[in-house]
Parts: structure tokens; sequence; C-alpha cells
């Protein structure tokens, strides 16, 4: 929206202040755009869970958890998480 030089306005009009205008796009619903970068952080992260544990062999979320936090190389599920999934999953992002 082309806005107008100060000197064209005629005298008796006076132009409403900024806070007054009209908002445009998403802002308009009183979304910030670090409200917005925050929810798309976090379905991000909703994705990129569900990219380690869905696969071939469904493992559950639970044990995603556990096979990122704590290592136990001895549980085919954990070793899955880690050498197949993560890397593909980090790959993808």
């Amino acid at each position: 929206m082309p806005t107008t030089p100060v000197e064209a306005i005629p005298a008796g009009v006076r132009r409403p202040p900024a806070s007054s205008r009209a908002r445009t796009g998403v802002l308009r619903g009183g979304w910030t755009r670090s409200g917005g970068l925050v929810v798309l952080v976090g379905v991000l992260a909703v994705v990129a869970m569900a990219s380690v544990a869905y696969g071939s062999k469904q493992i559950p979320i639970g044990t995603v958890w556990d096979a990122l936090w704590h290592r136990d190389d001895t549980a085919a599920d954990s070793l899955i998480v880690r050498t197949l999934r993560v890397p593909r999953t980090i790959m993808g992002l």
C-alpha cells in the first residue's frame, strides 16, 4: 500500500496514528512473529519425533525417547533409533 507524502495531504486532513492503522496478514489476528516461530518449532519437533518413531518397524514414542536420552547398545530398538532413524531424520531436515 503506497503511502502519501506528508506534503500531499490537504491541510484539514489528519492521518490516523500508526498504532490504529489496520494490520495485514497474520498479524491482523494478534499473532506475532515470535509466537508463530514458537508454534512452528513445536510442530517441527513433533514431526521429527514421528519420523524417528514410524518406519517398517514401529517403535513407541516412549522407547524412542529412552533411546535418545539413555544409551543402551544391547536393545534392538535403541540401535534402530540411533543408527538408522536419527540420521535419516537429520538428513531430511
